[in-house]
C-alpha cells in the first residue's frame, strides 16, 4: 500500500510529496515511487540483508538505511520485519512490511489540507532532557 504525504486532491500531489510510505508494497508501487522520485527503492530482499555493511549507504546525496524491527504481536511470538528508510534533500521514502504505530502517529499529524504538519516545539528536546537524568 502506498501512502503519500502531505495528501492533496490535485493530480500533482504525488510529485510534491515529502513522504512516500510503502507498506507491503507490490512491484507496481515500487516502480511508481522510483519513477516519481528518481531514487532507487529497496526491495524486501535488499532490506532483509543481514550484513552490517549493507545497512547504511550514501550515494549521490541520498542516504539509505535498513533496520530489522521487532514487532510485538499481541498474544503471539514477537516477529522481526525489515524496514527501509531512503532520505534525500527533497523527501523521505519508507518501506515497511509490518504495522508500526509510530508511522501511523506521524501520518496522523498531516491533516489532509495539503500542508505540512506543524512542528512540535521542544518535544524532542524535553524527551532528551528526561533521558539524561543522572543515575542514582
Amino acid at each position: 500500500m502506498l501512502s503519500v504525504y502531505p495528501q492533496s486532491k490535485t493530480s500533482e500531489s504525488k510529485t510534491q510529496a515529502i513522504w512516500f510510505d510503502l507498506r507491503d508494497p507490490d512491484p507496481t508501487e515500487l516502480t511508481e515511487v522510483q519513477k516519481l522520485t528518481g531514487v532507487a527503492v529497496p526491495s524486501r530482499e535488499c532490506l532483509a540483508e543481514i550484513e552490517s555493511s549493507s545497512r547504511l549507504k550514501a550515494r549521490d546525496g541520498v542516504l539509505s538505511m535498513s533496520v530489522p524491527m521487532v514487532m510485538h504481536v499481541e498474544g503471539g511470538v514477537p516477529q522481526v520485519a525489515p524496514f527501509g528508510f531512503v532520505l534525500s534533500r527533497e523527501r523521505l521514502i519508507t518501506v515497511r512490511f509490518a504495522a508500526l504505530p509510530a508511522f501511523d502517529a506521524v501520518a496522523g499529524r498531516f491533516d489532509g489540507s495539503g500542508r505540512r504538519p506543524a512542528p512540535q516545539s521542544g518535544g524532542a528536546r524535553r524527551s532528551l532532557r528526561r533521558d539524561r537524568r543522572p543515575p542514582r
